[in-house]
């Protein structure tokens, strides 16, 4: 697993979408588990703000 070699990790998250927001909270517990185990160095730099625009709005 990549995090217990990172130093620091990024969070990207989607714009308006719950289930990104969601994830947080999975990959949060996850992060803790890592620190515990086998990374305790593991710092948080920060979550990464993504608003995405479908195909048709680059094209025009």
């Amino acid at each position: 697993m990549a995090l217990t070699a990172a130093t620091h990790y990024l969070v990207p998250v989607k714009a308006g979408d719950q289930y990104a927001l969601d994830g947080i909270e999975d990959l949060e517990a996850t992060v803790l588990e890592v620190k515990r185990a086998k990374n305790p160095k593991l710092k948080f730099i920060a979550h990464c703000l993504l608003c995405l625009m479908g195909a048709k709005a680059w094209i025009k």
